[in-house]
């Protein structure tokens, strides 16, 4: 959207992103409706997590 003067304006929601991500989870488990971000998608953002810590020198987070 442009103002009077020419100028970009943007809203931005002040809702968290958590809620979205609970949103579509719902949507997923109480309707059937299709995973937004697949299995592997999660487990690869894992793998890349798990090399971040490595590197600083931190322990990797085990299971619970």
């Amino acid at each position: 959207m442009r103002s009077g003067e020419g100028k970009r304006v943007e809203r931005v929601s002040e809702r968290a992103t958590y809620a979205y991500q609970l949103d579509a989870f719902a949507a997923a488990v109480l309707r059937g409706e299709p995973v937004l971000t697949p299995p592997a998608d999660s487990i690869a953002n894992m793998a890349v997590i798990d090399s971040i810590y490595t590197s600083a020198g931190l322990p990797v987070r085990q299971p619970c």
